[in-house]
């Protein structure tokens, strides 16, 4: 990964594990409130049944009048009976202070429960039920959160890395894309800079200005001008210009001669054959829709072949004898940065640009095309102003 790519990867990690772990927090927070709540809720009935229980025994011993034993009590647990004044009747002593008060509290350790059932019975006032039960269940459900966040948070950082590296496959694949844009438009870009200057300085240098010369100085500055709209569009699309009913068969007409000195150096012929036909649409994005289609297939074509163009029932038609395209890559063709083939220069834009004003225009565009024996693309215009 880029340096850039590396700090969008890791700020996007660090965005999602912080967030998260927030979000962990509150959970296992709520959770283990409600735990504690609930918990706290089955100790509190667990010790009132006890001292319920206890207090039946000494109304019972009290009526029958026979001798009184706790018994049954359960492990961890402590049971001591008072008198009004506060005297250990029966039971082992507290290690606490009892807040004789209160019915149900925690002190300390501890879990303390103050019931007044027995009325009395046997000169029993108070039955304490003491236990540190629910100390060692909230330790125990302490370490189970704890260990409930852990395995979550090693899911959520193991999500986390998968996210990550899922949020940055298109970024990659984009910058990627750029990279290779850039390299292509640099060469593209060298020659006709390249040709500019071997024609000035062969003009400096004979100081007669030829027709050769000026011819590759006009088709390097022209095909320069190509990439620079080319590229002006890619970045702003030109919103701002109005559209004109425009009659595409002059827009055909001025693109054959902007590529006339181009066709004659490759030594190649391009025939039109059309009818007027109206449109409305920018003029620069009609210009731009023709040169694409037209300067590809002058890219394509090979030396002394024909490019055939017609313009008939709203439908215009280019037709090149090039190299053709591969069924398989048909489909991609019109994807920005995608390139059929290495046959010529480029940075696949052009036909990426003829989809987008189609597409804003409601022009039906199509293709067909068979390798080693040329492309055709077919435009039908579908909204049309009557002549």
């Amino acid at each position: 990964m880029t340096r850039l790519e590396k700090r969008s990867f890791y700020a996007f990690l660090g965005i999602y594990l912080i967030s998260s772990v927030l979000f962990l927090t509150l959970a296992m927070f709520w959770f283990y409130m409600a735990q504690r709540s609930s918990e706290e809720s089955m100790l509190y009935y667990k010790m009132r049944h006890l001292a319920d229980t206890v207090n039946s025994d000494v109304i019972t011993a009290h009526m029958q009048e026979r001798p009184f034993h706790l018994s049954n009590i359960p492990p961890h647990y402590h049971v001591a009976l008072f008198s009004a004044d506060k005297k250990l009747l029966y039971g082992t002593p507290l290690h606490l202070h009892v807040d004789f008060n209160r019915t149900f509290y925690f002190d300390s350790n501890n879990s303390v429960l103050v019931s007044t059932g027995a009325n009395e019975h046997l000169g029993v006032h108070y039955v304490i039920v003491q236990t540190q039960e629910f100390k060692e269940i909230l330790h125990q459900l302490q370490r189970d959160i704890l260990w409930m966040s852990l395995i979550i948070f090693s899911v959520i950082v193991l999500l986390a890395i998968i996210l990550s590296k899922i949020f940055m496959r298109p970024i990659h694949k984009k910058m990627q894309e750029i990279e290779t844009f850039v390299k292509n438009t640099a060469h593209e870009l060298n020659t006709p800079i390249s040709a500019l200057m071997m024609s000035t300085s062969r003009a400096q240098q004979k100081k007669v200005y030829d027709e050769k010369i000026i011819r590759n100085i006009s088709i390097s500055t022209k095909q320069l001008h190509d990439m620079y709209r080319s590229l002006t569009y890619l970045s702003f699309e030109q919103h701002g210009e109005a559209d004109e009913s425009i009659d595409f068969f002059d827009i055909v007409t001025q693109s054959i001669a902007h590529f006339n000195e181009l066709l004659e150096s490759k030594h190649i012929t391009a025939t039109f054959d059309g009818e007027a036909c109206l449109v409305l649409i920018a003029p620069s994005k009609a210009t731009m829709l023709i040169n694409n289609l037209l300067g590809n297939a002058i890219k394509y074509s090979p030396p002394h072949t024909t490019i055939v163009m017609t313009l008939h029932h709203n439908c215009f038609r280019i037709t090149d004898s090039g190299i053709g395209i591969s069924p398989e890559k048909l489909t991609s063709i019109f994807l920005r940065f995608r390139r059929a083939n290495a046959y010529a220069g480029g940075f696949g834009v052009g036909l990426s640009i003829v989809k987008s004003i189609c597409e804003h225009y409601n022009i039906h565009v199509n293709v067909t095309s068979k390798e080693d024996a040329g492309t055709t693309f077919t435009l039908t215009f579908l909204q049309v102003h009557p002549t």
